[in-house]
């Protein structure tokens, strides 16, 4: 327990840098020949929360990467293990099936989702009645829910990296399916904004399902911790969790590929 609380503040403490918002900014001043100053205009201050959004969401992909190589280490090394045995086959597909999801998937999307969150921030001000109120209060709830999404990851991911036990592991990986059934639970579906910042919500009905699916995997994992170690019952649950780390994998490739390939054409010219 004391692990797991030491990984959520450490966690939480990641994302609440990164996630620091533009919108309190002091006024760059500016010291003329009259000797009188001025603040920077609002263009100048836009264009200057858009590159503190850019650099802060580069940072988050980092993280995701360096867990997705912790994970595939310590598969590797219990694969290699010379006293390895039958039963660590469960294992080792749950931390190359995670550490694939956190490198091809939870890192390019979160990075987007974070962007976008401190974009809507930005873009819907304080307001005190009507229609701006509501929107303010969507993009204060999508903020919300993305950090809600982030902490759980990070901590899940790194709870399974420091994991003792099989049983350890799949805990961790029950915390990063939480988290995701938490970010739809807490209103990521109707709060939901776009790349650019603008609101863009889901259909409640795909909000709903994809809520009840991250629960069943959330249950497949924490039933797998709890089954006998290498019996049929726990091969079953980790075959279930290996399925829902993929299949999300799979749908992000396409984008994760093309996103290297667009880097690597970038950095050349």
């Amino acid at each position: 327990m004391m692990r797991l609380a030491l990984v959520l503040f450490l966690s939480f403490r990641i994302v609440s840098t990164l996630s620091l918002t533009c919108t309190t900014l002091a006024p760059v001043q500016t010291r003329g020949m009259t000797g009188t100053s001025s603040s920077s205009s609002p263009v100048q201050r836009k264009r200057h929360c858009s590159a503190t959004i850019l650099e802060s969401a580069k940072i988050l992909p980092i993280a995701y990467t360096s867990a997705s190589a912790a994970l595939l280490f310590k598969a590797t090394k219990k694969a290699t293990d010379v006293a390895f045995k039958p039963s660590n086959k469960p294992e080792i597909a749950v931390l190359i099936a995670m550490s694939a999801l956190s490198l091809i998937n939870f890192g390019p999307s979160d990075s987007a989702r974070l962007a976008s969150a401190k974009r809507a921030d930005i873009r819907y001000p304080p307001a005190t009645s009507g229609t701006p109120k509501q929107q303010r209060q969507s993009a204060k709830t999508w903020r919300s829910v993305v950090r809600i999404k982030l902490i759980g990851q990070l901590a899940g991911l790194a709870y399974m990296i420091s994991a003792k036990s099989f049983a350890a592991v799949m805990r961790g990986v029950a915390v990063v399916f939480i988290a995701n059934a938490a970010f739809f639970l807490c209103g990521a579906g109707r709060s939901r904004h776009d790349d650019d910042g603008t609101s863009s919500p889901m259909p409640s009905g795909a909000s709903r399902a994809a809520l009840l699916v991250d629960s069943l995997f959330a249950a497949a994992a924490l039933a797998a911790a709890s089954s006998p170690e290498g019996s049929t019952k726990q091969v079953r649950y980790v075959a279930v969790v290996v399925f829902g780390a993929m299949v999300p994998t799979l749908e992000s490739l396409s984008v994760f590929v093309s996103g290297l390939f667009s880097g690597s054409n970038a950095t050349k010219e």
